[in-house]
């Protein structure tokens, strides 16, 4: 049995995969916005194997903190940290503090979620799965304005965020692989769930035409779920998957010099978060 930390858990391919991880007896901690909804879930199917529910707003990197101390204070150990939550902004916003939501949601709170869990994480010899997309595709990493936009699009910037996820995966596996943890980045396919739900315009109307040929949340979750339990991958580590599979990221993901000045610009903002 494994212990896995989730992000992401009471809705869409999270909620689906959480749902497998119990049925096969894992022990899970979920880290969600609403605990309330959380509970109801858990209400709903109480055979499955016990589930520890911690408050966290991903849009807020002190909570992400809160929550992060209360694993470590709760979780002995963490075999698998599954980096899942994540979402696409119609409109330019910023979170609590002050990054472009799709910047903060998608990557630094996991960032900052996965550096104050990394002692457990490393003493766990863990496996780290970030949930990306084929939108990296679209990512084009501009350090003038990746932390706030004067000039704004959903979906590039969300494919920037996605681009970063696979930065993230790759730094992980060159800083830590020698030490045992292993990371993995993937995309889940493009799956019906209300992800996208609050798209107007344009990007509506596209969504809604998809969605005869969008695929499950159960379908969506397989390449989550294994590479977060299946055995002998620890050589592919670093790698970017699709339906279960290692793929060829974009050729911006594979450049090593700006997926580490990524991370280094990642240590400075969420350094004023970190525990003292």
């Amino acid at each position: 049995m494994k212990t896995i930390v989730i992000t992401g858990a009471t809705s869409g391919i999270g909620l689906a995969a959480a749902t497998a991880f119990g049925e096969s007896g894992h022990r899970q901690v979920w880290l969600v916005r609403d605990t309330g909804k959380a509970q109801k879930i858990l209400d709903s199917r109480p055979s499955q194997t016990p589930v520890t529910v911690i408050p966290c707003e991903l849009s807020d990197l002190a909570s992400v903190r809160d929550a992060a101390e209360k694993v470590l204070s709760e979780v002995p150990q963490i075999d698998v940290l599954l980096n899942n939550a994540g979402g696409i902004f119609m409109k330019n916003g910023l979170g609590k503090n002050g990054f472009e939501l799709s910047f903060a949601v998608n990557h630094l709170a996991h960032f900052l979620l996965t550096e104050i869990l990394m002692p457990r994480l490393l003493e766990s010899r863990a496996r780290i799965v970030n949930v990306s997309s084929e939108a990296h595709r679209l990512g084009r990493i501009d350090f003038s304005e990746l932390q706030t936009r004067t000039r704004y699009s959903a979906m590039r910037v969300y494919g920037d965020s996605k681009l970063c996820n696979i930065y993230f995966t790759k730094e992980l596996h060159r800083r830590y692989a020698s030490r045992g943890l292993t990371a993995y980045a993937l995309h889940p396919g493009v799956v019906n769930t209300a992800f996208a739900g609050d798209a107007r315009g344009i990007a509506g109307w596209l969504n809604g035409l998809m969605k005869p040929f969008l695929i499950s949340p159960q379908k969506g979750a397989e390449t989550s779920i294994y590479l977060s339990t299946a055995p002998g991958i620890e050589s592919l580590s670093g790698s970017y998957f699709k339906k279960c599979r290692p793929v060829t990221p974009s050729h911006r993901a594979q450049d090593p010099r700006t997926a580490e000045e990524v991370w280094e610009l990642s240590e400075r903002l969420t350094a004023p978060y970190l525990p003292a």
